[in-house]
């Protein structure tokens, strides 16, 4: 699981990065701007953060009944890492998912 230090930025390169996107510099601020100029920010953008979930095959449910009723958002790879993220929201969830999917495969 990963760890609760990470920051917004952190899950927001990642995400990127996993989409094959570059980004210029940066501020530690969200949006990211990428090269092409145009705005990432999956963690606010739903259209960003579904094109993760579709590009990863990320699953998602709701949990409202869970023991993590603050955070009733399970996301997990179709497939994939075994592994179980909950947020707070869907785009977050999604996003804490892929970075990751990003961050283990860094590892390797």
């Amino acid at each position: 699981m990963m760890s609760a230090a990470i920051t917004d930025i952190e899950i927001t390169k990642r995400c990127a990065a996993a989409m094959g996107y570059t980004f210029g510099k940066y501020d530690d601020n969200i949006p990211l701007t990428l090269d092409n100029f145009s705005l990432y920010d999956p963690l606010s953008r739903c259209g960003q953060a579904f094109a993760l979930a579709e590009r990863f095959k990320i699953c998602w449910q709701y949990c409202d009944t869970d023991s993590r009723s603050d955070k009733p958002w399970r996301t997990y790879q179709h497939g994939g890492l075994r592994t179980t993220y909950f947020g707070a929201d869907l785009k977050r969830a999604i996003c804490l998912c892929v970075a990751q999917m990003k961050l283990a495969k860094e590892a390797k």
